[in-house]
């Protein structure tokens, strides 16, 4: 998202609402879709890799993934 707005900034292009949006939920998509596959690959020690995967569930990050890409 950052570099999307400093894009726009940088070269004077205005950036609309839809614009923010669709790079917003495609950002959430991407980072929950990493999470997601760090829980499933490393199983138990994921705690071990990151703290903050205890905090998810798989459940959850599945419900993010989904309201994301509709």
């Amino acid at each position: 998202m950052l570099r999307a707005i400093a894009g726009g900034v940088a070269t004077g292009v205005p950036l609309s609402d839809w614009f923010l949006i669709v790079a917003g939920a495609g950002s959430l998509f991407i980072v929950t879709g990493k999470r997601h596959a760090e829980q499933v690959e490393l199983g138990s020690d994921s705690l071990e890799h990151r703290s903050t995967l205890g905090e998810y569930s798989t459940a959850f990050l599945g419900y993010v993934r989904a309201v994301a890409s509709a």
